[in-house]
């Protein structure tokens, strides 16, 4: 924050409560002049913003500020303006004195006056916070990505935003190339779970999920699970078959898909031989899943096969359930590690903010973030963008500054209670997004 000095001095005195000057008899002795000290009083200035608008995309867009809020000169400078595609303008931009600085900006495109995408900008003084800024695109296949700073190179008082427009066939991208949204504890929800996983065209953060999680318990003959957080299974709790009966229906009545990621959470397994039932389990229950063997293909190990295979494009992933075992840790190791090619799930792996995710036979890795460590677990997921072997699932994104952190960072698998009713809770227009940075 800039500062500004002034000197307060004081008041002209009267003629009745001048001071003497110096060596002056006053009262019969002599008085010393004193001299005031000088006040120093901070003037918080200000706070200016570049915001630059990369537009990669093959439209040609029309800024419109729809509001503004303690910013000078209303955002004249950046409402109304023409950015032809494959171009890229920058505007400045101040909040008020002593106050953030809000605006919220359309971007029309030119040809049919539609709102393509939103900027929402809530804080000109602290855009890199996470509920400061957002992006949201509101057409299919067209991605919008937003990143604050708090301060540009040999400037530490402005503040610069950076605003990316590109043109992504999502179906074309790879399954680790995206984000996605997925429900925490999926049995808990009002919505069922065939209304979690439902495209609301209208309102794309109403539902709308990638990927679901149910946490199971195997009965002590090994043939049955129940869902439910106790940690042992309960035959009066609703049964595992009866969700996998849901959406295998769904399936069937929703040809064509996307590809749906079910998270399942061992409570308690009660046999050695768990990874064979639980796979049998879920190959009498559903369609159609994705297995290790086939990423693996004729690699050594789950990793090596991402490496050097690489994923199905998100396209070929149709009408396809992936299915990825947590909760336990040694559960879920033996599981990964016991004949990995003919495994029907994935397995995860608990990692900590600032650990590097690396194992040879897991390709999933499950962070526990928290607010206080987010520049730790952002730094991590912004490192592992590009890395094939590593899907980041994060859990819990509730709030909106974490949930657009973990956007901002390249987060995989975004776990989240508020499945409904809070307009930040989504990725984008559809289901999938292109994960940042948008390159």
């Amino acid at each position: 924050m800039q500062s500004m000095s002034f000197r307060c001095m004081p008041k002209q005195a009267s003629s009745s409560d001048r001071l003497p000057k110096a060596s002056t008899r006053h009262r019969g002795r002599f008085m010393r002049r004193v001299d005031r000290p000088s006040v120093t009083v901070e003037i918080p200035m200000s706070s200016p913003a570049t915001v630059t608008i990369d537009n990669r995309s093959s439209y040609t867009i029309v800024t419109q500020v729809t509001r503004n809020y303690w910013v000078e000169g209303d955002g004249d400078s950046i409402d109304g303006k023409t950015i032809e595609a494959d171009s890229k303008q920058t505007y400045t931009v101040k909040a008020k004195t002593a106050h953030h600085g809000e605006l919220d900006i359309d971007l029309i495109d030119s040809a049919t006056s539609t709102v393509i995408a939103t900027l929402n900008i809530n804080s000109i003084k602290d855009p890199q916070d996470g509920s400061g800024l957002a992006g949201t695109s509101k057409t299919a296949n067209l991605q919008i990505a937003a990143v604050g700073h708090r301060s540009s190179p040999g400037d530490e008082d402005l503040r610069r935003i950076d605003v990316t427009l590109v043109d992504v066939s999502i179906g074309r991208l790879r399954y680790n190339d995206v984000s996605m949204k997925a429900s925490h504890n999926s049995y808990q929800r009002d919505e069922t779970l065939r209304e979690q996983i439902t495209w609301n065209p209208k309102n794309h953060y109403d539902c709308g999920c990638g990927g679901l999680e149910l946490d199971i318990a195997q009965s002590d003959d090994g043939l049955d699970w129940s869902v439910g957080h106790k940690g042992s299974y309960d035959k009066h709790y609703r049964q595992l078959s009866g969700f996998l009966s849901d959406l295998a229906v769904w399936s069937k009545e929703n040809d064509g898909h996307d590809v749906i990621t079910l998270h399942l959470d061992l409570k308690h397994t009660a046999t050695k031989d768990f990874p064979d039932q639980l796979d049998a389990y879920l190959k009498d229950r559903l369609p159609r899943i994705y297995t290790p063997g086939e990423l693996m293909g004729s690699q050594e190990t789950l990793a090596l096969g991402a490496e050097r295979n690489g994923w199905p494009f998100i396209e070929d992933l149709k009408n396809t359930f992936l299915v990825c075992v947590t909760g336990n840790k040694q559960d879920k190791q033996t599981y990964a590690e016991t004949v990995p090619k003919s495994r029907l799930c994935f397995a995860d792996k608990d990692t900590d903010a600032d650990e590097n995710p690396s194992d040879p036979h897991r390709v999933f890795f499950n962070f526990h973030i928290f607010h206080s460590d987010r520049d730790q677990w952002m730094k991590t997921f912004k490192a592992c963008v590009g890395r094939p072997e590593v899907i980041i699932r994060a859990y819990l994104a509730n709030s909106e500054d974490n949930w657009n952190d973990c956007l901002d960072s390249g987060c995989c698998v975004i776990a989240t209670n508020k499945i409904s009713d809070h307009a930040w809770a989504l990725v984008g227009a559809q289901r999938f997004a292109k994960r940042v940075p948008l390159l």
